[in-house]
């Protein structure tokens, strides 16, 4: 292979990191560098960052060993997470995983608690085989592939929901552990009962989210319009195709 410099074990970030900075990182296809996967004929009219895995017999000749870059944000990810661990508080409530299902740019992160005793059917049978939206991995997986149709239109209307949804998971957590810590001190039994219900309503509340989603994203972006109007193509990818060149070499 090519020899190239080794990537550090660790890197010192420049400042502390919060959960939301470290679900960002996960989120990423490299926007705004010059390796953006959203940005190039590759990407499509669209801006899709997804490369899809290409076997060596399609490759051109001399680019058989070559591959796709690797976004961080990959859109055949089974699931990611980020572990929250404070010291400080008790371990049923310090103990937090931030997890995602699918791929992490169309994903919602939820709080399961580590000593929840249970979470929604949902999260813990289904095949991936069969669709079916009794399974919660279903839910994330079609919204991500659905918005692969017009990604640069979709992803803003999925950055609008995880705002909401996860965001408001964020906004809550202080206020949740607080009522749990009060009732850990009473009985560590009950503040494990109480982030148990609070973890699965989370989970259903995301998953319910993107469902809702999903039917607003086919009706909206139904048939390449979006909102029942027309947007076309962008200028400079209609050149790249050779727009209309048929009819130019017929008059020629």
């Amino acid at each position: 292979g090519m020899d190239q410099q080794r990537y550090p074990f660790t890197v010192k970030p420049d400042k502390k990191l919060s959960v939301q900075d470290l679900i960002i990182i996960k989120r990423d296809h490299y926007e705004g560098t010059e390796f953006d996967l959203t940005k190039g004929i590759a990407a499509g009219p669209f801006g899709c960052p997804n490369r899809y895995p290409t076997p060596s017999k399609v490759k051109p000749e001399d680019r058989k060993d070559l591959r796709w870059e690797r976004a961080i944000s990959m859109f055949r990810c089974s699931y990611s997470f980020v572990s929250q661990a404070r010291s400080w508080l008790p371990d049923p409530i310090g103990g937090v995983l931030w997890f995602g299902e699918d791929a992490p740019h169309s994903t919602c992160y939820i709080p399961f608690y580590c000593q929840i005793t249970e979470v929604p059917e949902s999260f813990s049978s289904g095949s991936r085989l069969v669709f079916d939206k009794d399974y919660a991995w279903w839910a994330f997986n079609f919204v991500s592939n659905w918005a692969d149709l017009k990604y640069s239109y979709m992803i803003e209307d999925i950055k609008g929901v995880q705002e909401e949804i996860e965001g408001g998971f964020f906004a809550m957590q202080s206020a949740v552990e607080m009522a749990a810590v009060e009732l850990y001190k009473k009985d560590p039994a009950l503040a494990v009962k109480y982030l148990t219900n609070y973890s699965n309503d989370c989970a259903n509340r995301a998953v319910n989210a993107w469902w809702e989603l999903a039917d607003e994203l086919i009706a909206k972006y139904d048939d390449g319009y979006v909102d029942g109007g027309s947007v076309g193509y962008p200028t400079w990818w209609l050149e790249e195709v050779d727009f209309g060149g048929t009819q130019l070499s017929l008059l020629e």
